[in-house]
């Protein structure tokens, strides 16, 4: 429910209903406009405290702190191991195009990409899998992914990796995350129906499961299509 109150919201702030500094209506009113409890609309505020869109001035009420690009996502550090899930949590449609894949013993993989994987695996295959991800039916990532065998016969283009990870009973304990800005070649711009050239986010992500296997994800993200933010906060 709480998500649900925060993409209205978020898209009012889309909308320019409610502008760039202006106040937001109260919890209380938000409970009576949308019939929701105290909780939802305080949960609501929170989420969206956490994308960085809203802040509350004690005494005063509620604020909107950013202008929203309506065709690009937010994306904070916790979302970069499933970049789809940080679309879908923003009201953003979701789906998935398969440009290829194969299964690939170890020595047919990249060594860069090998060593990253490079537990015991013994005889074992990894899926290799390129695809497109659609935000709105637009085209915003470019993602290759090495993954056990197992999933081979999982459904990559109405699913997000979250879901088809937790229905196989898989927990994920570590992610290392590298992001770094890059311009992207002719073949990816393609992809993406960019100009060749055009500002790209490549997010490369090696995450471990808890039977110590791990995995590998490459994704290239439009650059009109996306920002980070980063939080810290002073351990006490």
């Amino acid at each position: 429910m709480f998500y649900q109150l925060a993409k209205k919201i978020r898209e009012d702030i889309i909308a320019r209903v409610y502008g760039l500094g202006e106040l937001l209506p109260s919890e209380r009113e938000l409970c009576e406009k949308y019939e929701v409890s105290r909780a939802t609309a305080r949960q609501a505020f929170l989420e969206l405290t956490r994308q960085g869109l809203i802040m509350r001035k004690q005494g005063k009420g509620t604020f909107v702190t950013e202008a929203i690009n309506p065709h690009s996502v937010i994306y904070f550090l916790g979302d970069t191991m499933f970049l789809a899930m940080g679309l879908k949590k923003q009201g953003i449609k979701v789906n998935s195009h398969i440009l290829g894949k194969r299964l690939l013993d170890k020595n047919k993989i990249s060594e860069s990409i090998s060593e990253i994987i490079s537990d015991d695996i013994g005889d074992r295959k990894f899926l290799e899998l390129t695809r497109i991800i659609y935000g709105n039916n637009e085209p915003w990532i470019f993602d290759l992914l090495y993954l056990s065998e197992a999933y081979w016969d999982k459904d990559f283009e109405k699913k997000i990796i979250c879901d088809i990870l937790a229905e196989n009973g898989t927990l994920i304990l570590d992610i290392d995350v590298v992001i770094e800005p890059i311009i992207v070649e002719k073949k990816i711009a393609d992809y993406l129906q960019v100009p060749e050239g055009s500002a790209a986010m490549l997010v490369n992500r090696v995450f471990t499961d808890e039977k110590g296997a791990n995995s590998y994800g490459k994704a290239i993200i439009r650059g009109d299509k996306c920002k980070y933010c980063f939080r810290s906060k002073e351990r006490s």
